[in-house]
């Protein structure tokens, strides 16, 4: 086993992509979950709240929903992935390809045809720790 002297860094570099969604048309949003074969959970305000608290390292990017949302259903989905850095040892943006289609299926919805109005985004690409 090695013994470390010194200053040690604990750091790891991630991207985090996170969105959340009010739903605005219940049968759409159903039908896109078949289109797309994915399920996601749907969440009441204080649910949605919740889960923006526990979005990962980097909830702080986004913020609790306007109480005019109070009533409405919810979808906030976000994922974290870890990314290379560079000779510097600056972190490299990912692609957003780099993301699952879970998330990244979510940042493509539109309230007109898929019944879904994304409020907000949050895309972060740095160190975590």
């Amino acid at each position: 086993m090695k013994t470390r002297f010194g200053f040690v860094s604990n750091s790891s570099s991630q991207s985090f992509m996170a969105y959340v969604g009010v739903v605005t048309d219940l049968e759409k949003f159903l039908k896109f979950q078949e289109k797309i074969q994915e399920t996601y959970q749907l969440l009441n305000y204080s649910e949605a709240c919740n889960a923006i608290e526990w979005c990962g390292d980097f909830y702080d990017h986004l913020y609790k929903p306007d109480e005019k949302y109070i009533g409405e259903k919810f979808v906030v989905v976000s994922e974290n992935i870890d990314i290379e850095c560079n000779d510097d040892g600056e972190p490299i943006e990912a692609d957003e390809w780099e993301f699952s289609d879970r998330v990244t299926s979510i940042g493509g919805c539109t309230s007109e045809r898929d019944g879904l109005n994304v409020i907000q985004n949050a895309y972060y690409s740095g160190r975590n720790g």
